[in-house]
């Protein structure tokens, strides 16, 4: 009888802990905002594809409209402001203690990061909107016009380059990024080439080519992803794609393309369609899990966060769903819309969003009790 008890109580005990957990609901609140504009911007809709960049006492936000700004996480008071002709779009790089960015007046910038001195420039003269990528020495960039170039981190001294010349008659405004894997670099062109080369030659090893007939837009803008053995990359009009990393050999597609990537998280893969939709897949066969579709706009390319998947909407609010199954959990709206991917600091849960328009918000994620929450509070 007391055994039958025992189980009775633990049985209730776990009813009550599952009902508390399924009680919780996620709150965005909104720490501080502010501009990182010189001044207001009044002129034709801009879409802004640089996320923040998160240090240990700074948070770092450019805009494509006059440059960049450092501000302290706590308080979000401006500690520095870098302007620049035309802004930047290519996003924001950390090197030891530079800040490295490639801005729209054909001049990628080395710039310390306390204080945004700079240290070393670099011509590329024409707009870049690929992030730059650095390892232990060296820097990768690949340039609007087809350049990708090899740059010492630490100096801005040219390595190596390579043209990839693009005949298509219509493109689309943005670019992969380099991404390194041991001793090989992949990257997409805009002409829906992926080409892996030997970063420290600048050889090239192999392409494969995502040009269908098919396609209005042939564009492999997206970052490429590797896990394990398989590379994923996105082309816009074309769908998503594992291959082999050895060759470049497709092992499975989904039709649904993406100008963002992919973002992987154990077995799972995560991205934003160019039809709308917030899509999870089985990272072994490309079969979806789920699919959530964006009531506004396009979402820029997701972070997932523990068991949170979190992204922007082009012409709405930051989402946050259940990585797990897609449930909506909360959103916050900047009012202009968010192309870049978010930015979280995981040790204080703040998640920092760039708006199109040039905003910084530092937004707190908490799971409160609906007792915890003012009646007028939106969650």
């Amino acid at each position: 009888m007391k055994a039958l008890f025992l189980v009775i109580l633990i049985s209730l005990a776990g009813c009550s802990s599952h009902q508390n957990q399924q009680s919780l609901r996620l709150h965005v609140q909104k720490k501080w905002i502010q501009s990182t504009l010189n001044e207001q911007y009044l002129g034709p809709q801009i879409i802004n594809p640089s996320s923040p960049l998160v240090l240990e006492d700074l948070v770092i936000s450019s805009n494509p409209v006059d440059g960049i700004a450092a501000f302290e996480k706590k308080s979000g008071n401006r500690v520095w402001k870098n302007s620049v002709k035309n802004g930047i779009t290519s996003g924001l790089a950390r090197f030891n203690d530079l800040v490295i960015y490639a801005a729209n007046d054909g001049q990628i910038y080395a710039v310390k990061s306390n204080t945004g001195k700079t240290v070393w420039t670099f011509p590329t003269q024409t707009e870049t909107l690929s992030l730059p990528i650095a390892d232990g020495k060296n820097l990768y960039l690949l340039a609007s016009n087809g350049n990708l170039f090899s740059l010492d981190a630490a100096t801005g001294k040219l390595n190596w380059s390579y043209f990839q010349r693009d005949n298509s008659p219509m493109s689309i405004r943005s670019s992969s990024s380099p991404v390194i894997d041991g001793n090989l670099l992949y990257v997409g062109f805009s002409d829906g080439t992926l080409a892996a080369f030997d970063k420290t030659n600048g050889f090239l090893k192999w392409e494969r080519s995502f040009s269908g007939a098919k396609n209005r837009f042939k564009d492999l803008d997206s970052t490429p992803v590797i896990v394990g053995d398989h590379i994923y990359v996105t082309t816009f009009s074309g769908g998503l794609f594992c291959l082999k990393k050895s060759s470049g050999d497709i092992v499975w597609q989904n039709e649904e393309g993406s100008a963002s990537g992919v973002v992987a998280s154990g077995n799972r893969l995560f991205y934003s369609s160019t039809n709308h939709n917030i899509i999870a897949l089985d990272i072994s066969t490309g079969k979806q899990i789920w699919s959530y579709k964006v009531k506004t706009g396009i979402a820029s390319r997701p972070l997932i966060h523990k068991e949170l998947l979190i992204a922007g909407t082009s012409a709405g609010p930051v989402v946050a769903l259940s990585s797990l199954n897609g449930e909506h959990l909360a959103d916050y709206s900047t009012g202009w819309g968010v192309a870049s991917q978010v930015a979280i600091d995981s040790s204080t849960q703040v998640l920092y969003v760039s708006s199109n328009y040039g905003f910084l918000y530092a937004l707190h994620l908490e799971w409160l009790r609906p007792s915890q929450l003012w009646p007028w509070e939106k969650i």
